[in-house]
């Protein structure tokens, strides 16, 4: 369904007719709304994943996250490919008393402050070491622009069920990442095509 079409349909449900929608000129507000929800419900449910490099410096252990980071999901050292695991400060604190003043080769672990920063752990101690970042993603305020668009939700349960990934906006992620695992095992559960291999793009 694209943005026309939901245009469409508000207007149907509202009651408003063709020569009523030519008077109000109501088009752009409805866009607007259409825009929010569609932005809501691609955070509310995190379908959208987008990936980030982060290319360290020695002895820092802090990166910025992109704007339209919404929470991290994965993170991975990238040679050799090597998953970082989540870990709390206060796990830190209380096992870890000296994680601040501990540089390592290579980070093991990554905390997230405030959506916005990711923080690497052991603090690297050497520079130029890559960690692929996949995050949900917030797909802004105007995703859909042109009357053809659709709505985000749309487009990734579309390509899911034709036994696709989901809607990774920049490097695809390997066929093992977890987020890939979480949606195949989505799709056939919703779908009832444990059984349908084909339909599950197996």
């Amino acid at each position: 369904m694209t943005l026309s079409e939901l245009r469409d349909r508000a207007y149907d449900r509202l009651g408003i007719d063709a020569t009523e929608q030519t008077a109000l000129a109501l088009d752009s507000t409805l866009n607007e709304y259409l825009n929010e929800a569609n932005r809501q419900a691609a955070i509310w449910s995190k379908s959208l994943v987008a990936s980030t490099m982060i290319t360290t410096l020695a002895k820092v252990p802090n990166y910025d996250l992109p704007s339209d980071c919404v929470a991290v999901l994965a993170v991975f050292r990238s040679s050799p490919r090597t998953k970082v695991y989540p870990f709390d400060q206060r796990d830190l604190d209380e096992y870890r008393r000296n994680w601040r003043e501990s540089p390592s080769d290579h980070a093991t672990n990554y905390m997230v402050f405030n959506t916005n920063e990711l923080w690497l752990l052991p603090v690297p101690s050497a520079a130029s070491e890559d960690y692929l970042v996949y995050y949900y993603q917030d797909p802004g305020e105007t995703s859909m622009a042109a009357d053809s668009d659709e709505p985000d939700m749309i487009r990734t349960s579309l390509t899911l069920l034709s036994g696709g990934t989901a809607t990774w906006r920049t490097t695809p992620p390997p066929a093992t990442s977890p987020a890939l695992v979480a949606r195949r095992s989505t799709v056939r559960s919703s779908t009832g095509c444990v059984n349908s291999p084909r339909l599950c793009g197996n």
